[in-house]
């Protein structure tokens, strides 16, 4: 559905919902663990939006290649995209919080902390994405901020709050499923 998307945006000549339609491709290959594929994906779908002279969407799309290269140990391209993002996105308000929608953005500010040694930072980033819901990746950075601190109190405490929000992710997830195959009888 998302390629065909793409497609008829192409067929009717919308070059930007062309490029939306590429950009939609990059949740289906991340889901099958096809992180090369995301990256070419984001990669491609950027300099369309450059050449369209869309600088604040392409910086906007950044985020998941922020998360990859992290992953990857590749810390220079992760800072190199995250500074893309965090200046040229205009997703951020005046006293730097994101917009609305993409809190998500604090869970992996927080992941690139951590992974680069900035400890306090990443604590607070973690603290933050709680906020707006994200429990799972904000207890489990938490977690292994502490651990890092060898704070062995606090890696009690954010062990039982991520093993909490295991359990309520997998009973949302479950839920989803039953209503979703309600809906399909």
């Amino acid at each position: 559905a998302r390629k065909k998307y793409r497609d008829y945006a192409l067929l009717i000549q919308d070059t930007l919902d062309y490029v939306n339609g590429i950009v939609q491709m990059v949740k289906p290959y991340y889901l099958l663990d096809e992180k090369d594929s995301v990256l070419q994906i984001l990669d491609d779908a950027y300099q369309m939006y450059i050449y369209l002279g869309y600088r604040s969407y392409a910086a906007g799309i950044l985020l998941p290649s922020v998360y990859i290269n992290v992953e990857r140990g590749d810390f220079s391209e992760a800072e190199r995209l995250l500074h893309i993002f965090e200046q040229e996105s205009g997703l951020f308000d005046s006293t730097g919080n994101i917009a609305k929608g993409r809190e998500h953005y604090y869970c992996t500010k927080g992941i690139y902390c951590l992974e680069t040694g900035q400890i306090d930072s990443a604590d607070l980033y973690f603290r933050k994405s709680i906020r707006y819901g994200y429990h799972l990746d904000a207890y489990r950075g938490l977690l292994s901020v502490y651990r890092e601190q060898k704070n062995a109190d606090s890696i009690a405490k954010y062990s039982l709050l991520y093993e909490d929000a295991i359990d309520n992710n997998n009973i949302a997830r479950s839920e989803e499923r039953r209503v979703g195959k309600e809906c399909r009888s």
